[in-house]
């Protein structure tokens, strides 16, 4: 089976999605945990949980995981009334910025209640801490995965702010993830640029500012979902 987590590059299309063309060719029952707005934590916390669930049930699994934007965090809001992350507690994701300014503009979002946490939570932000983190998680994640025999591929759906992988709290870890041949390079490639460099055109404009670059991060539609996924089964997943 086929199991997809991320966010809404993975759940938002005008027609089918990756996870559904993989499915398609492989001929399979598919699961699509992906939610729009989420943050890394909860989209490796959940897809760990649910893959050792599936294992029970499943004898082989392929598991496609698109990473997002840094900015993102999460609080346990036990007021929550909807909580849209479902069978996640009270977990929820949250992006203090929307700022195309990949931090420095200081632009509340959504709920009140978080201005304060907002406001530290952006004075204390720091990439390099998040990058590190994020490795540390990933490596983890496929580390478990190949103990469990389940073929996987992880990747950024977004680009990534670069950083400097020769400091010694990254290094391992990113040199870890680079020895991965199924984990694409989260600074160097992401779906967005993958669709952008390949000729596919958004269905929607959103822009993001990194170091003075401005990149296109807009979602895509049917016929660049139906291309990546080829691109993921003709270098990674041909064996399958």
């Amino acid at each position: 089976m086929i199991y997809v987590n991320g966010d809404s590059y993975t759940s938002i299309s005008d027609g089918l999605r990756y996870s559904d063309v993989l499915a398609e060719h492989f001929k399979c029952e598919v699961i699509n945990s992906a939610i729009s707005k989420s943050s890394n934590n909860r989209i490796i916390r959940t897809s760990h949980r649910d893959l050792i669930r599936l294992k029970r049930q499943h004898a082989e699994i392929i598991a496609i995981i698109s990473l997002t934007f840094p900015l993102r965090t999460e609080l346990w809001d036990t007021e929550l009334k909807h909580n849209k992350f479902i069978n996640d507690g009270e977990f929820t994701s949250l992006q203090p910025t929307v700022s195309k300014s990949w931090f420095y503009a200081n632009e509340k979002v959504n709920d009140d209640r978080y201005k304060s946490f907002f406001d530290q939570w952006l004075r204390w932000y720091n990439i390099e801490a998040e990058t590190t983190k994020l490795l540390q998680q990933v490596v983890s994640l496929t580390t478990w995965c190949k103990y469990n025999n389940i073929k996987y591929v992880i990747f950024s759906g977004p680009p990534q702010e670069p950083v400097d992988t020769s400091a010694p709290f990254i290094s391992d870890f990113y040199n870890e993830a680079c020895n991965d041949s199924n984990i694409i390079n989260i600074f160097e490639y992401s779906f967005t640029e993958w669709c952008i460099q390949n000729g596919y055109v958004p269905i929607d404009n959103f822009t993001q500012e990194i170091h003075g670059q401005t990149y296109t991060v807009g979602h895509h539609g049917e016929h660049a979902h139906r291309g990546f996924a080829n691109y993921l089964i003709e270098n990674y997943l041909r064996e399958i």
